[in-house]
């Protein structure tokens, strides 16, 4: 048991970085904060997003959308369905995703409180934060 319990405790280290990434940047997501318009410079925000749907930060330029020639022929009105609200949805999820960042932080504050393996954790916590940085660049 008491190998399980530190394998979990090296395996969360190495990856709560990631994991509050992802965490902050799907809660991002929600409220469609990494949305750029044509021509407009993309922000930390969406380079996020990007690294979180797309593995890379590069976001693609989006052209304007062509002004049709002619004008549009009218549509047959369709019968008005009702809205229900996200929001209640969104709150949940955003307090999950600060729950899980949370719960990570914790996680990583006590694998630090052992000395048995602090240097393996600072070695661990490092290498979290290093490689998926190296492998986004590469």
């Amino acid at each position: 048991m008491k190998s399980i319990r530190r394998l979990h405790g090296w395996l969360g280290v190495l990856f709560a970085p990631s994991i509050i990434l992802f965490a902050l940047t799907g809660m991002l997501q929600l409220y469609e904060l990494h949305d750029v318009e044509p021509g407009e410079q993309p922000g930390l925000v969406a380079k996020l997003a990007m690294i979180h749907t797309h593995q890379t930060a590069s976001v693609p330029v989006r052209a304007p959308r062509p002004q049709p020639a002619q004008p549009p022929q009218p549509q047959p009105e369709r019968p008005k369905q009702e809205k229900h609200s996200t929001m209640p949805l969104k709150l949940l999820f955003t307090a999950m995703a600060l729950a899980l960042m949370t719960s990570s932080v914790l996680g990583v504050w006590i694998a630090f409180t052992t000395k048995r393996d602090r240097n393996l954790h600072i070695g661990l916590l490092a290498a979290g934060v290093v490689l998926p940085v190296v492998l986004l660049i590469v």
